[in-house]
């Protein structure tokens, strides 16, 4: 996801510090649809959060 790289760097520093990691499966090809979809709301959550402090 280049949208906080792009539009919010400053929350890199947030990302380092959340406990939410890439999802990794048992090889390159077999990741968890689930565990992806968790963590892309886990950034979107904290880009909505970010908006809003403001």
């Amino acid at each position: 996801m280049r949208t906080i790289e792009t539009d919010y760097p400053e929350l890199q520093k947030y990302l380092k510090e959340s406990r939410s990691t890439i999802p990794v499966g048992n090889s390159k090809e077999n990741i968890n649809l689930e565990d992806l979809k968790d963590y892309r709301n886990t950034l979107r959550d904290l880009i909505t959060k970010y908006d809003n402090k403001d």
